[in-house]
């Protein structure tokens, strides 16, 4: 019994899968999120009815709840935009669970404490919301403890909710100092700090493509890297960065003495700042590219980040 819940605990991050439409697990209470049969099978689970009913060996039956008409995060990747004007459409509570349900795994797993803010309209107006932002009533408030790491931290985990909501059907735009803080909307306790927030919502439009850097510039790519790094290189150019600078650099590396593959990932110098945090979004990117590109469900089978 232990062994066959364990592997359930470990389903939540098979919810990155990149072609199928993921779902919620319930067992007494508590939840796991995967994604598909097969992959269920390969738990060890057993398919008793068609996408509604899972048993696992041990007879313990599994509710299936999909979540509402969610698109593949590979997808997700590729067709999101920065979008900062929305229309007056507010969250459903469904909605609003699902995304709370990923804030609360984001916060534990980057020890973050990430808040969603609802039907609030003052944070993106007023002489502080420049950079053409309207309409804007939902926003993530991306919190933590000061640390070396803390940007990094809130750039991954943060672009791991900017793409979960993108699969919900919504828009989303980074926002570094287009914003005015709130009183009483959110809660920044002593030690903690505000790094940046993310307006949220359903967009007047989906947002447009920009212009990127070729693969060659922002990566040692070449006819001894592998597909599933250039993939994610691919990926992470389109990654939001501020201003669209693209100061990242991805190095492959071979590493003899480790079965897993090595990938550095640096961040240059820029006026503008906000490079710790911009690698941050482009580490995640890459990690779905290169994972989906290799087949594995997770990249930390593929190759591990070098220092």
């Amino acid at each position: 019994m232990a062994e066959q819940l364990a592997k359930l605990r470990k389903m939540h991050k098979l919810a990155t899968a990149f072609t199928h439409v993921p779902f919620t697990i319930f067992i007494e209470d508590r939840r796991w999120l995967g994604n598909t049969r097969a992959q269920m099978q390969a738990f060890g689970l057993v398919l008793r009815s068609p996408f509604t009913i899972f048993e696992l060996h041990y007879s313990i039956n599994i509710a299936i709840h999909p979540f509402h008409n969610m698109i593949p995060l590979l997808e997700a990747l590729y067709t999101r935009h920065s979008v900062r004007r929305y229309l007056h459409q507010p969250l459903t509570p469904q909605l609003i669970a699902q995304l709370q349900t990923k804030i609360d795994e984001c916060n534990r797993l980057g020890n973050l404490h990430i808040q969603l803010v609802t039907n609030e309209t003052r944070a993106f107006s007023g002489v502080m919301a420049y950079g053409s932002f309207s309409g804007v009533e939902n926003y993530l408030v991306m919190v933590g403890k000061p640390h070396p790491t803390l940007d990094e931290r809130i750039g991954y985990y943060g672009e791991q909710l900017v793409l979960f909501a993108q699969q919900l059907g919504l828009n989303t735009c980074w926002a570094g100092l287009s914003y005015r803080k709130v009183k009483g909307a959110y809660h920044v306790s002593s030690g903690e700090k505000l790094v940046c927030m993310i307006a949220l919502g359903y967009g007047k439009t989906q947002g447009v493509t920009h212009k990127i850097k070729r693969p060659e510039e922002v990566s040692n790519i070449g006819t001894q890297t592998p597909e599933w790094f250039a993939k994610g290189v691919e990926a992470a150019l389109l990654a939001p960065t501020a201003i669209n600078q693209q100061k990242f650099y991805f190095e492959y590396q071979s590493c003899p003495e480790d079965p897993r593959h090595g990938v550095k990932a640096i961040r240059r110098f820029s006026l503008v700042g906000y490079t710790q945090m911009d690698l941050g979004i482009a580490k995640l990117h890459f990690e779905i590219g290169a994972a989906a590109a290799a087949g594995v469900a997770e990249a930390e089978a593929l190759f591990r980040w070098m220092k």
